[in-house]
């Protein structure tokens, strides 16, 4: 009877720890707290210097009243978000792609280095066009804020006053 209650309680805490372990590690694929969109708010949005993380215009029209946003900015901005919204998904998706290709090449039986170098320099030129979109779209999103409302814009963020809850 010693026995079996051991191997009882000893399978108990192995289950504990295997959905312990799984409840880990789905809770790292998820976005951080600091992340989520909240209507009115600054959450999600990051400042570094002169630097703006995460998603620059879906910060600016989540606080559009606090920066005073007029009807034709908002109009202009979310068509903006929409394009860039749909433009990453597409080199997202052909990133993924490319990333099956390398390793159907890299799992070959006679591996060819110069279909596996050019695959490689495909991504990188893939990866460059990603980044460069990311801050054209940025550098277009400022252009349609005024000076003033870029600096309350930048305020905000660094000061981090737009907290979750706040509006």
């Amino acid at each position: 009877m010693g026995k079996k209650k051991l191997v009882f309680v000893l399978g108990f805490l192995l289950v504990g720890l295997i959905v312990t372990g799984i409840g880990y590690a789905t809770e790292k694929g998820r976005r951080p707290h600091g992340y989520r969109h909240h209507e009115g708010t600054m959450e999600g949005c990051r400042h570094e210097g002169d630097r703006f993380h995460h998603n620059i215009i879906g910060c600016i029209l989540r606080i559009k009243d606090k920066i005073g946003l007029n009807d034709d900015q908002i109009t202009k901005l979310r068509s903006l978000k929409s394009e860039v919204k749909k433009q990453s998904i597409r080199d997202e998706a052909e990133m993924k792609v490319a990333r099956i290709e390398l390793r159907a090449l890299v799992h070959q039986d006679k591996v060819d280095l110069k279909a596996i170098d050019a695959k490689i320099e495909e991504m990188g030129n893939l990866y460059t066009k990603m980044k460069k979109n990311r801050i054209y779209s940025k550098l277009d999103a400022r252009k349609i804020l005024t000076a003033d409302q870029l600096k309350k814009f930048r305020e905000l963020v660094k000061d981090g006053k737009c907290k979750k809850g706040e509006r």
